[in-house]
């Protein structure tokens, strides 16, 4: 459909969810666009592959360790490599864990407590900050609870 579009033939790309995004899923888009908005948590959902993992690493075997890793369907999103090109952002993580962060989410939005200690602990190292808006004529539903709940089997 886009084959008759050269470099640069489209404006502006969004891609949310990046991290979702294998790099070799959006080549032929981000080569033609002139701007590109990259857009995804990074510590949230990784890469959808249909690629087998043998498979990969099979093809894989052809190419430097290092430029696998950093290309591999499996483990590589659009979102890493747009990290990894960003001048601006953080590490975040320890030892073999520690990654570059490109303009890393810092404030958050969205979530309610204790959702957002939660996650902000497990995940983020208490990196972000809880900015959700305080809801006014919302009616509340009460404290907010976690519930342990098992099966029967």
């Amino acid at each position: 459909m886009f084959a008759p579009l050269g470099p640069g033939a489209i404006g502006h790309v969004v891609i949310d969810e990046a991290g979702q995004a294998t790099p070799q899923a959006a080549a032929g888009l981000l080569m033609r666009a002139s701007r590109a908005l990259i857009i995804r948590d990074q510590r949230q959902l990784e890469p959808i592959s249909v690629l087998p993992g043998h498979l990969e690493r099979h093809i894989g075997r052809a190419l430097p360790s290092s430029l696998l890793r950093r290309m591999s369907p499996l483990t590589s999103s659009v979102q890493g490599l747009a990290n990894y090109q960003s001048r601006f952002g953080t590490y975040l993580g320890e030892g073999d864990e520690r990654v570059w962060i490109g303009i890393p989410l810092c404030m958050h939005r969205r979530c309610e407590e204790p959702m957002f200690s939660s996650s902000n602990s497990i995940a983020y190292e208490n990196f972000m900050i809880y900015a959700t808006p305080q809801r006014t004529g919302v009616p509340l539903l009460g404290e907010s609870a976690w519930y342990h709940v098992e099966g029967l089997e």
